[in-house]
């Protein structure tokens, strides 16, 4: 079937930045970028050796290739239904928890389907709230990871495995992994092996997407035929924004060497939970050596004297059903002098196109910029963790003072941004707490907020605090734990693990010079965090 050619990009930019943005994609047709891309051309990326770039863009071929993977991935789907299973719990972390977390929240399941969970956080709260959820006997757990190592998914299996039999687990990893020797060795349901070259911030279109798609029902060659028209705009090599994968790239990467660095994701419902995923693809793709693009995604609207000269707006605005409401508030912003990229698309059916032209755009804006996309990332913070464990001793978090929290935040204007770092059992109630939270902060600082999960951060933007521009200004939130659970065979608990990766995480901060305050909180999170929001209302003045 045909598909309908999706809208351009509309752009909105001062008269000042109208010349250097035209300049850079006029350059980027002049070196062949797009051709150069596809091609697997490491040179590129600065830095880039043939080998990372041969091991990194495989994702290129995915919504081609994995069509092969479809019957066989619809037929065990249907074996899991016919067998009784009602949920499906996927242990992974990073890109594969969060491209599993988007289309979880986005695409619409068929009756029979199973409820799909994706669990990557090692608070004890949340795990054993999981726990509590599940009739175990009826479950399914997917153990999706390139290596099997992470010390969340190894605690994850762990936990889970002494509760249900091998035959109700299934692994997705690479071939050769430790994965995939202890599903061999232990006799996991089934073993799915993902293609080598994908790494797990591009993985949503790959076996770990997919299959909890299939589980929960999903049409899944829908969305690699979404997928696939991405890929065919993405080979648009004509210099304008014929190409949405080029023009994003180009245009976000010219604005970040400019300054304007805060690439700032409007996403709407019922496509909201993609800006969580986009952001861990630029955190991850487009930051290194001290420089790159810094995404925030999630952030409540304001008043446009709120947002600084820093920021980037990027609209996905839904053609079918827009929302006036979004539509009022970007205009607004554009009017006030903000760039602004609107970025068409056709709602939930469209989710495969936006995840594939994202992907080019990362990487061109990885070029723009001057960013190797494959360097390994700048972090120290699961060293930091795995030795806080082995000490044997229980990590200590400071308590941080009113004074500690005034010198964070007050010296956090643009360029700075706030990073707000929760280590706290995930809900809807917190979220909304915290984003009460950053909208105190930017509006008496005018400086950009963002949040991420802990430890799920942790294999996403944590990558950028550490490797992109040191301006980061860090406060993590800590919730002490209202029970706990031993993990089986580990020697510790997943309150000691939590603690000690916000332990861990504090040190390689500190260790990469950057300002970073800790706040335990106690008792209910979603009520802890708002009055902390209370206290630094007061300490801000607003």
């Amino acid at each position: 079937m045909a598909q309908q050619r999706t809208p351009s990009i509309q752009t909105c930019l001062s008269q000042d930045l109208v010349e250097p943005v035209a300049e850079r994609v006029g350059r980027a047709a002049d070196e062949n970028v797009v051709q150069r891309i596809w091609a697997g051309d490491a040179s590129l990326w600065e830095r880039a050796a043939a080998a990372e770039a041969d091991a990194g863009l495989g994702w290129l071929t995915l919504p081609e290739t994995m069509r092969a993977q479809a019957p066989l991935l619809r037929s065990f789907a249907q074996e899991c239904w016919a067998d009784g299973f009602t949920d499906a719990v996927v242990l992974a972390t990073g890109g594969a928890a969060l491209g599993a977390e988007v289309i979880r929240r986005t695409l619409a399941p068929a009756g029979d389907g199973l409820t799909v969970r994706v669990l990557d956080t090692t608070h004890p709260d949340a795990v054993l709230a999981v726990e509590e959820s599940l009739d175990l006997a009826r479950t399914l757990f997917v153990v999706s990871a390139k290596s099997g190592e992470t010390v969340e998914t190894v605690s994850h299996y762990k936990h889970f495995s002494a509760l249900a039999p091998p035959e109700r687990f299934v692994a997705v990893t690479d071939p050769g992994s430790s994965l995939a020797g202890l599903a061999l060795r232990q006799g996991f349901r089934r073993l799915f092996l993902n293609p080598p070259h994908i790494a797990e911030r591009h993985s949503v279109l790959s076996v770990s997407g997919l299959l909890p798609a299939a589980l929960m029902g999903v049409d899944i060659d829908a969305l690699l035929g979404s997928a696939q028209a991405g890929a065919e705009e993405c080979a648009q090599y004509a210099a304008g924004n014929d190409n949405p994968g080029l023009w994003l790239g180009a245009v976000a990467g010219e604005l970040a060497s400019a300054g304007r660095d805060k690439l700032t994701f409007v996403v709407p419902p019922p496509i909201d939970s993609f800006g969580l995923w986009v952001e861990q693809l630029i955190a991850t793709s487009c930051a290194r050596r001290g420089r790159g693009i810094i995404p925030v995604a999630d952030e409540p609207f304001a008043a446009p004297e709120a947002y600084a000269s820093d920021r980037v707006i990027t609209y996905v605005r839904s053609t079918d059903e827009p929302l006036g409401d979004f539509d009022e508030e970007v205009q607004r912003l554009a009017d006030a002098g903000q760039p602004t990229l609107t970025v068409p698309s056709s709602g939930t059916a469209d989710l495969g196109r936006l995840v594939f032209v994202s992907q080019f755009a990362a990487a061109v804006a990885a070029w723009a910029t001057g960013v190797n996309p494959f360097e390994g990332p700048a972090s120290g913070s699961l060293d930091a963790t795995r030795r806080a464990l082995e000490s044997g001793a229980p990590a200590q978090v400071p308590r941080a003072s009113d004074e500690d929290l005034r010198a964070l935040l007050a010296g956090a204007g643009p360029p700075s941004y706030v990073a707000v770092l929760g280590f706290l059992p995930p809900s809807d109630r917190v979220d909304e707490a915290v984003a009460e939270l950053r909208g105190v902060i930017r509006s008496a600082i005018r400086t950009a907020v963002t949040f991420g999960y802990g430890p799920r951060y942790l294999h996403a933007t944590g990558q950028l605090h550490k490797g992109g521009p040191p301006r980061g200004r860090f406060l993590q939130l800590i919730a002490r734990p209202r029970r706990d659970a031993e993990i089986p065979g580990a020697g510790y608990s997943y309150a000691r693990l939590v603690t000690a990766q916000a332990a861990g995480d504090h040190q390689a901060l500190r260790a990469h010079g950057l300002p970073v305050v800790p706040v335990e909180l106690e008792g209910d999170a979603a009520t802890a965090v708002r009055k902390l929001t209370e206290r630094v209302s007061g300490l801000l003045g607003t």
